[in-house]
């Protein structure tokens, strides 16, 4: 995959690390222009305190639907002041959305801007520090570990299977991070401690937060790699394994959660899917 240096200026005094985080936080596959002029000048204006208190909603922090509301529908209670610094932000975002297409990061079709390999390249690069194997083996350790210490609590699920896909089954010595899919198994409890069902799932709800609370480490839930592995015909490792759980492997075919049952992914082109 292609890298890029996020401080390389592109145009009206933007960069591509600002291209990178307007593709980012917009995730869908296309925009209108007004949409992308908005999130530049979100940008660039953000931290300003000048602006009716309507430009902020009611959090108190600027919005880019208020912004988005001004391109569409010009000034409303806005100062001279603050209505030239809006529409030299808005040139700005024009010349920074002309140069990405003439670039190549963005293209438009039928008056949408979608973004182009090279975009998708941008938007999905890593911002951490890549590790070498070693760093990597002792992360993948201490999170088994913090599996063990999750499957220790009195909570309603458990952790069945934990898979590694990605680059860590590559021969790399280094990787940009570690893939890791996570399945979970319902348990019925025997609660002597007088804990309310709802405060139960709250617990077990804030114990898969921490549990998937981890730098460098990206955490799936397994039904959400069901797509991107098995039919993306990626190989899967099983590490973790714990049949105490009532969950059963299907033919050596790895297994995904929908609506809290557990399924076999058993198609013929899901053969290539290795588990451990």
């Amino acid at each position: 995959m292609a890298s890029f240096d996020l401080a390389t200026p592109v145009a009206g005094g933007f960069t591509l690390g600002d291209l990178r985080k307007v593709l980012k936080f917009a995730g869908a596959d296309s925009w209108s222009k007004d949409y992308f002029e908005a999130r530049f000048m979100f940008l660039r204006i953000k931290d300003i305190k000048t602006f009716p208190m309507w430009f902020y909603g009611s959090s108190g922090k600027l919005s880019h639907k208020s912004i988005l509301f001004w391109i569409s529908y010009g000034a409303r209670s806005l100062s001279k002041d603050d209505e030239s610094l809006l529409k030299s932000a808005q040139k700005d975002a024009e010349l920074m959305l002309s140069a990405c297409v003439e670039q190549e990061f963005l293209e438009i079709d039928d008056g949408y801007y979608c973004a182009m390999t090279k975009g998708n390249s941008l938007r999905n690069q890593s911002l951490m520090k890549r590790k070498t194997r070693a760093e990597a083996e002792k992360l993948m350790s201490e999170f088994l570990q913090r599996v063990d210490e999750f499957n220790a609590l009195e909570l309603g699920s458990k952790v069945a299977r934990v898979y590694v896909f990605g680059s860590y089954l590559t021969d790399s010595e280094t990787l940009g991070d570690l893939d890791i899919a996570v399945l979970y198994s319902r348990v019925r409890l025997n609660d002597s401690s007088g804990r309310s069902s709802t405060q139960v799932d709250v617990e077990t709800k804030r114990a898969i937060r921490q549990l998937r609370k981890t730098n460098f480490v990206s955490i799936f839930d397994v039904y959400v790699i069901y797509d991107y592995v098995v039919k993306g015909m990626a190989q899967v490792k099983c590490l973790y394994r714990n049949d105490d759980y009532g969950v059963f492997d299907f033919g050596g075919i790895i297994e995904y959660m929908d609506n809290n049952s557990i399924k076999s992914t058993v198609e013929s082109k899901s053969t290539s899917v290795v588990l451990g």
